[in-house]
């Protein structure tokens, strides 16, 4: 499996914005930053953000607090499905009844939705779209369709594919 430039520099542009530091709280009491955090869970940005520069603190800490909760946010969902997925049962044959599936596919469209969310904020008009939809969904399915039973840490996705 190749991989061209363009997704390669997708990749890693995407790779390169994810926030794994958990933004700085400098100049903000404690007692205060539970309920700025739940202004910012709630949508009421512009509230969050008076508070924050009240106490004089990073006028970015909305942005980063929203990208930090956003780092896995698809590979949980993933998990998330296949836990449930484990836990559904299945014919001899290793099929699963259709409507034992739905909580799966109700994930499966939370996922969607938010594939679709994160690369319409990404860009207004993006090229490549339909490689930035697939990356994001094999970040997705990759740990939905896992198999917990098999360890995999040797092998490469190619040795899966042929």
């Amino acid at each position: 499996m190749k991989i061209t430039r363009s997704q390669l520099r997708s990749l890693i542009k995407e790779a390169i914005n994810e926030h794994r530091i958990k933004p700085s709280v400098a100049n903000i009491p404690p007692e205060h930053l539970d309920k700025i955090h739940s202004l910012i869970d709630g949508g009421r940005l512009a509230q969050a953000q008076s508070f924050i520069d009240a106490f004089g603190g990073d006028p970015d800490y909305v942005d980063d607090y929203i990208a930090y909760g956003e780092v896995g946010d698809l590979e949980k969902l993933g998990n998330k499905a296949s836990d449930v997925i484990a836990t559904i049962p299945k014919d001899s044959y290793g099929f699963s009844k259709l409507k034992d599936m739905e909580p799966v596919y109700d994930i499966d469209q939370q996922a969607y939705d938010l594939v679709k969310s994160k690369i319409l904020k990404d860009e207004q008009v993006d090229p490549e779209y339909f490689d930035r939809e697939m990356v994001h969904n094999r970040r997705y399915y990759g740990n939905r369709n896992r198999d917990p039973s098999v360890d995999r840490s040797g092998y490469f996705e190619d040795d899966f594919i042929r």
